[in-house]
């Protein structure tokens, strides 16, 4: 059941996401940037490069989104790193800071490979006092390493 709700609310965000990004390259007046503040014609040199940029930057945010719905089926907590991670590092490119957002990346993709690796220890290491505490019959126990 969790996993209908997730997908009902990320793939919404991720179409919404994505319509941006396709309004933005098609349109032919420069394209506001962030929560509806809008950009004067005069401000922009070239407008058709400057909204395809636009739109680059809503469907890769949208991308974000996306991956955050297929992950969020097979883990939630992966898709949350995904998304937070995604949301930040855009933050950090909106900003124009590329090396910071480079760093972040990959401290972010580190921290994803070190925190499954720790979880999947510490899963392996309760799973002897699981099964020996849990009231199950043996199909239940079977059941049970496999999910752990």
């Amino acid at each position: 059941m969790e996993n209908i709700l997730w997908l009902v609310i990320m793939i919404p965000i991720a179409c919404l996401f994505t319509g941006l990004g396709i309004f933005a390259w098609r349109r032919k007046k420069p394209m506001w940037f962030w929560s509806g503040s809008t950009v004067k014609e005069y401000e922009i040199t070239d407008i058709p490069a400057y909204n395809r940029a636009n739109g680059i930057m809503w469907l890769v945010f949208s991308g974000v989104f996306w991956l955050g719905a297929v992950l969020g089926l097979f883990r939630l907590e992966a898709a949350g790193f995904v998304i937070g991670g995604g949301i930040l590092l855009g933050q950090l490119l909106g900003d124009g800071k590329m090396r910071e957002a480079e760093c972040g990346a990959k401290a972010l993709m580190k921290l994803t490979v070190l925190s499954g690796l720790i979880g999947g220890v510490i899963v392996l290491a309760c799973m002897p006092l699981a099964l020996r505490f849990a009231n199950l019959t043996d199909t239940g126990r079977g059941y049970l390493k496999g999910m752990l």
